[in-house]
This record gives C-alpha cells, sequence and structure tokens, in this order.
C-alpha cells in the first residue's frame, strides 16, 4: 500500500488504525490521520508516547461519529490535544482510549525527493538545532535592524505570501515565520 505524498488521508478501505509501538510508527499513525510529516515528528519528539496512544484513540472515536469538535480541521485538532492534554469527552469510557492490538499494522511508503523522516534522534537534534539557530539569529539582533530586515524580507515575498500575512488570517504567522526562517538560513549559511 502507498500513502500519496501530501494527502491527509489513507486510500479507499483502508484501515486508520496503525500498530503503536515505537516513535516512527506513531508518526505513521498522525500522518495516517493527516498530520504533516514534520509536526508528526516534532509532536514524537516532544510529547509521550502513552499520550499520542491516548489522543489518537479519542480522535478516531470521534472521527468515527462526525463530531464537530474536529469537522473543521482534523489534524490541527489532533496536535492540539495531543499537545494541549485535552481530556476525552464525557462519556468516553477507559478501554475506549487503548488502540486495538488486533488491527494489523499498515506500512507506509511515502516516496519522496526530500530528506527521508525517519524520526530518528540524530533528525530530531538537526532540526531542534536548527530551530534553536533561527531563533538565537534573530534575538540576538538589535529591535531597530531586526524590524528592518522583517520589513525587507516581507517585502521580497511573492504576491500571494504578502496577501497571505496581510489578511492575518489563520496561515498569516506561518507564511511569515516560514520566510523570516528561510532568511535566517540563508544568512547563517545553512
Amino acid at each position: 500500500m502507498k500513502f500519496e505524498e501530501g494527502k491527509g488521508v489513507l486510500p479507499a478501505g483502508c484501515s486508520q488504525e496503525a500498530t503503536l509501538t515505537s516513535e516512527s510508527s506513531l508518526a505513521q499513525a498522525l500522518i495516517a490521520r493527516g498530520v504533516s510529516p514534520g509536526v508528526a515528528e516534532d509532536v514524537c519528539a516532544s510529547q509521550p508516547a502513552e499520550q499520542i496512544k491516548k489522543q489518537i484513540a479519542v480522535f478516531d472515536s470521534l472521527r468515527a461519529r462526525n463530531h464537530r469538535k474536529i469537522s473543521k480541521n482534523p489534524p490541527g485538532f489532533l496536535v492540539s490535544s495531543i499537545k494541549d492534554r485535552y481530556a476525552p469527552p464525557k462519556g468516553f469510557t477507559a478501554n475506549q482510549t487503548k488502540p486495538r492490538e488486533e488491527v494489523p499494522s499498515v506500512t507506509f511508503n511515502i516516496p519522496s525527493t526530500k530528506k527521508s523522516h525517519t524520526g530518528t534522534r540524530r533528525d530530531v537534534a538537526e532540526r531542534t538545532a536548527t530551530r534553536l539557530a533561527i531563533e538565537e539569529f534573530w534575538q540576538l539582533m538589535p529591535e531597530p535592524e531586526r524590524q528592518r530586515r522583517e520589513t525587507e524580507v516581507i517585502a521580497d515575498a511573492t504576491e500571494i505570501e504578502r496577501d497571505v500575512i496581510a489578511r492575518g488570517k489563520s496561515f498569516a504567522n506561518a507564511t511569515r515565520k516560514a520566510l523570516l526562517d528561510a532568511y535566517a538560513l540563508k544568512m547563517l549559511g545553512r
């Protein structure tokens, strides 16, 4: 079975369950539920496995019932529920929070020309070091210089990126951060 890169759903007829025993299989389980590979790895690296398993079980139950809580952005809800440790809904029994062991595991083949998202400790350490380098780049810069450079980066962005930022809706902060992060990495020679 192949999981198509960039798609947030499994192919028709495929089970949403996955064996939840290791960090990489937890990441695969999150990816199968629409979470992007990078976010899935970050969540698996920063959150306890039991918390992730519990929230996946709750998520699957809510999704099976087409619950309104997850209707707008299911992957976003799942990630938030894990990071913010949402309590299960009223009436959700403890045996529903355990993933079913009898369901066979699903293996995903994610074709990509990008670096593989394996979730190894080295990969997590590299991402963490990169994040810290970007934060340090901006924090060590005097405020007037930082504001000037941020303004230049936004001015050099594509029209679509500037439009997204100007609207100030859900993708504005992510777009702005991506532009500033890319600039910082360029200046740092990465």
